[in-house]
């Protein structure tokens, strides 16, 4: 949000297509987070890292939901070089209108997409297909409006995502035969 609103200062266009989204920029560039049919393809140029003590400086292959080219985690996004498009700051504004309009309406905090869509088939259709839409484990849960969004519903552990996520996933691959690929990622397991 903070790199929008920067845009929409400056009149830079290019990534109003993550109004909306969660994360950071880092992240959403080494995840290729982005809505259908779009992508960070084309607007980074590099990527410069620090892994196990060495800046390393990259040039992002960017495929559904990954960066091809990146190291094994962990590593940490120290920049990256984007390009836009100089415009006006009304035209960068009513672009990001438009993606707002078109995203759905959350009222938790959410990480997103929980998994990725698989080949030719969605992780939402799929996932509500077997009952998860609306699924709940203490307060982690599957959005009642799209199955495949996880949302904190308050006060939800690491434990209770952890179960929900394998919940869906046994759902999903008992049913269909398909393993679904998680989006978000989860870390340490810290409580």
């Amino acid at each position: 949000s903070n790199l929008l609103k920067y845009c929409v200062e400056n009149g830079l266009s290019g990534i109003e297509f993550m109004a909306g989204i969660p994360g950071t920029i880092g992240g959403a560039i080494c995840g290729n987070a982005a809505p259908k049919d779009y992508s960070w393809e084309g607007l980074v140029l590099y990527l410069q890292i620090i892994k196990d003590g060495k800046i390393h400086k990259i040039e992002p292959q960017f495929e559904y939901r990954k960066v091809l080219n990146l190291p094994n985690p962990p590593f940490i996004v120290l920049g990256v070089e984007i390009v836009l498009l100089k415009t006006s700051s009304e035209f960068v504004k009513a672009n990001i209108k438009t993606f707002l309009k078109r995203r759905l309406k959350i009222p938790y905090p959410s990480s997103g997409s929980l998994f990725k869509n698989p080949k030719n088939n969605s992780a939402g259709k799929l996932l509500e297909e077997v009952g998860m839409k609306g699924f709940s484990i203490n307060d982690a849960a599957l959005f009642e409006k799209h199955a495949n969004i996880i949302i904190n519903k308050g006060n939800a552990s690491y434990r209770d995502f952890e179960q929900l996520v394998n919940t869906a996933y046994f759902a999903v691959r008992d049913k269909f035969s398909i393993e679904l690929e998680r989006e978000v990622k989860f870390w340490g397991g810290i409580e």
